[in-house]
């Protein structure tokens, strides 16, 4: 509600999808990619900073960047609720960035922090289609399959 542009938008862009008979889609970072923009401070090839905040993470008792992802978690699971309820039919969750995890990674940090996400999502509205995009993870395809979403996007 701290973003009522959002509602307006949605509720006009719903009307015409309707009209149009199509379904609106909403979407929202998933939380590594988001975590790695705000650590980061900018779009990174290498994800640097980010990767040394995961690599502390593993070796010490500092979980900050666990901590950091699932209160990422919290508030998108939110916001796409939000989005829904404003006329979102389906939500897309993007993990952009997804090309910089090994599948090790990606299971420790990424999946997780996703999952929480998206249980957030369907927990409060559990006929809405979630989609699921990993940037570059195809590679682990494999490990996307119990993400709790409804689709998983592929790339090549």
């Amino acid at each position: 509600e701290k973003v009522p542009f959002i509602k307006e938008i949605l509720g006009r862009l719903s009307k015409e999808a309707e009209e149009a008979n199509t379904s609106l889609i909403g979407f929202i970072g998933a939380p590594f990619t988001l975590a790695s923009y705000s650590i980061e401070g900018k779009s990174s090839k290498h994800c640097l900073n980010t990767k040394k905040l995961m690599m502390t993470d593993e070796t010490g008792e500092n979980k900050c960047m666990s901590l950091f992802l699932d209160k990422i978690a919290d508030m998108i699971g939110d916001y796409a609720c939000y989005q829904i309820e404003s006329g979102a039919q389906v939500i897309q969750v993007f993990e952009s960035w997804a090309h910089q995890l090994s599948p090790d990674t990606f299971t420790k940090f990424a999946k997780p922090a996703a999952q929480k996400a998206i249980k957030i999502i369907k927990d409060k509205h559990p006929d809405v289609p979630v989609i699921y995009f990993a940037n570059g993870g195809s590679s682990y395809l494999e490990l996307q399959r119990d993400m709790g979403c409804d689709m998983i996007c592929v790339d090549w």
